[in-house]
Order: structure tokens, then C-alpha cells, then sequence
């Protein structure tokens, strides 16, 4: 409602453009992935559609830094811990979306690319995820 100060992006595209235009002042956007990229063909020869509204990180003096799981691998048992910790305690809360069926793969799959869908997503092949809640 009242901007961004903090994106951490896996889209890229038209929703890291739809951010860019949101952002405040000072605001930080971490770039990890562009998920919305990697089915267009132009990821290894250069067509991959870039954030048109850059000019955004200037104006509000914003930045945008990559970010790359590799070079932090050193602090990865302790960030598990935490994060355990964190999910124990309540204050960590996981999304999932379900599918239920082997045969909603190919829509599941598609779905994941498009991003439509908020959290993880999972395929419940067995169908035990359905009987637990239901």
C-alpha cells in the first residue's frame, strides 16, 4: 500500500517491472532467478526481457544487487538451524500448493513456469495428502 522497501525476486519480467514502478526510497531489490524467462528460448542468446522500468532504481536512489545460494554455502548448516528453529517456534510459516494426481503434472508443471500459484508447489501423487486433510 505504501511501496517497497524490500523485493527479493525468482520472477523477473513483467513482475519485476510491476515491483520497480512500487518501489520507495532506498529501496533494496535482490535478484535470484527469473523464472518467467526460462521457457522463452532466449535465455543463452540474449532475448531474455529485461526490467524496462530500471530507470525506477535511480529515481529513488534504490538498488539491485544479484544474489547466487553458491557463495554463501559456508553458512548453510547454521541458516538450516535457524530456519528450523524459526519454523518450530510458529513464526515460520510454509505455502503450498497441491495437485492431486500424476496426471496434473503437465498443468502443474506449466503452472510453476507462469508463476500463478503462491509457495511451493506439490504433486500428490499417491493421493494421501487429500485423505490426511479431508
Amino acid at each position: 500500500p505504501k511501496g517497497i522497501d524490500f523485493f527479493y525476486d525468482n520472477v523477473g519480467g513483467k513482475t519485476l517491472d510491476a515491483v520497480l514502478n512500487q518501489i520507495n526510497m532506498y529501496a533494496r531489490v535482490v535478484i535470484c532467478g527469473a523464472i518467467s524467462q526460462y521457457n522463452t528460448g532466449g535465455l543463452y542468446t540474449g532475448g531474455v526481457e529485461g526490467p524496462v522500468n530500471y530507470l525506477k532504481l535511480a529515481e529513488k536512489s534504490a538498488t539491485m544487487q544479484g544474489f547466487a545460494m553458491f557463495n554463501h554455502t559456508a553458512g548453510m548448516v547454521k541458516a538450516v538451524a535457524w530456519m528450523n528453529y524459526y519454523y518450530y517456534m510458529g513464526k515460520l510459516k510454509f505455502k503450498e500448493d497441491v495437485s492431486t494426481g500424476i496426471e496434473t503434472f503437465p498443468e502443474a508443471m506449466t503452472a510453476m513456469f507462469a508463476g500463478s500459484y503462491i509457495g511451493r508447489k506439490l504433486i500428490d501423487v499417491s493421493g494421501d495428502l487429500a485423505k490426511k486433510s479431508g
